[in-house]
């Protein structure tokens, strides 16, 4: 079947994408080479986001001050907070505005795919923990707000909790994929790695997390690098849409809680834990 035009250009930035992480293999300084990629992929994923969204690379903060760990591409919603701290690329995200994480590999052995699935267990359990939030911790009088967008019922507030959770992705360019993906991915994918949404090796496969994970190992014009752009912007969208009902049905005072420091306003939000 041929091509429409849309699909011909999507597969002409993703093959000079790959040319372009190719040109640089024989660069010395593993750094600059791992941020030569970490721009492609930005450069790539921009040509697909709407305009509501950037891309910015740093550390994910939380209304109670915890920090995530290095994350190389995060992709935030400026409809809902920008970045507090941003030189160039780098920044300080709130982690109510972020979308996603992609974190880029050259290649990706089972230590490296440890490190990637341990920051996104960290970046969900601990600085998108929805009690972290005096508007879903059941001790804040700010928790009644939720419950009146909510109607009162608290498996609508635990749904919008969950959508305050990025999607985590990871993106590597060349090699098979770790031991643990080759013998038996299925298995080890629903029971260690439950913060990962889509892991793509570039002409290898795709792995998405819908439900339960699926791998498609179609690299025919890089189709296993079209699913994980795709689905995982579909998917972006979507929360966004969700995370902007919640916001816009009531007032929140995302930066007050984060920007002031008065002991009145500190009161005012109460501590919490």
């Amino acid at each position: 079947m041929e091509q429409t035009l849309i699909q011909r250009y999507a597969s002409s930035i993703i093959s000079a994408l790959l040319i372009k992480a190719e040109s640089i293999k024989k660069m010395k300084h593993s750094l600059s080479k791992g941020q030569f990629r970490e721009l492609f992929i930005t450069d790539l994923l921009k040509k697909f986001l709407p305009h509501q969204f950037d891309i910015g690379s740093g550390i994910i903060v939380n209304q109670k001050g915890e920090q995530s760990h290095q994350t190389d591409l995060v992709i935030y919603d400026k409809s809902i907070l920008p970045p507090f701290i941003s030189e160039s690329i780098s920044g300080v995200f709130p982690i109510e505005s972020v979308i996603a994480t992609i974190e880029v590999k050259s290649t990706c052995p089972n230590n490296e795919f440890n490190k990637v699935n341990e920051k996104a267990n960290h970046l969900n359990n601990v600085i998108a923990d929805g009690t972290k939030s005096p508007y879903f911790n059941k001790n804040s009088s700010l928790y009644s707000n939720t419950l009146k967008i909510c109607d009162s019922k608290i498996e609508i507030v635990k749904f919008y909790e969950h959508f305050f959770k990025p999607y985590n992705g990871l993106f590597v360019f060349s090699g098979g994929g770790p031991r643990i993906l080759n013998n038996d991915p299925n298995l080890y994918l629903e029971n260690e790695v439950k913060n990962l949404f889509a892991i793509c090796y570039a002409n290898k496969f795709c792995w998405m997390n819908l439900d339960k994970w699926s791998i498609n190992r179609n690299v025919v014009n890089n189709n296993e690098i079209k699913r994980f752009i795709a689905v995982l912007i579909d998917n972006i969208l979507t929360k966004a849409y969700f995370r902007n009902s919640l916001l816009s049905s009531l007032h929140f005072d995302f930066n007050s809680i984060y920007i002031r420091d008065q002991v009145n306003n500190t009161k005012f939000f109460e501590i919490y834990s």
